[in-house]
């Protein structure tokens, strides 16, 4: 009887991490529209999702600061939990513009260009 129980706790716990593959993704910005119902993300099959070169449209958002949420939906049609990025609309800037100085600091901002610099 104790084996038959350790049996079916490891197929229990093999089962919940046991990875699917990938093969939906979606953003949406602030408000949650609905599993599935978001901007569409074109995605490979595989237990693993990484965005790169894929652009997201802003130029509907109005100026200020806005969250940008991204889930993935595997083969058993499980969602994942989103990831939130924090963004700031700003409508002046030129996207053509190269940043030409940026810097960093920890916990409290001394001014601008009174920070680490970044190399």
């Amino acid at each position: 009887m104790k084996s038959i129980l350790t049996l079916l706790v490891l197929l229990l716990f093999g089962n919940l991490y046991s990875q699917s593959d990938i093969n939906q993704a979606e953003y949406y910005f602030d408000t949650d529209p609905g599993f599935g119902s978001a901007n569409a993300i074109t995605v490979s099959a595989g237990n693993t999702f990484t965005l790169t070169n894929y652009s997201i449209a802003t130029q509907n958002l109005p100026e200020g600061i806005h969250f940008l949420y991204i889930r993935c939906k595997d083969a058993n049609n499980k969602w994942s939990l989103p990831m939130r990025k924090v963004m700031y609309i700003h409508p002046n800037l030129n996207a053509s513009s190269p940043i030409t100085n940026a810097e960093y600091y920890f916990d409290t901002d001394p001014g601008f260009g009174s920070a680490m610099p970044l190399l």
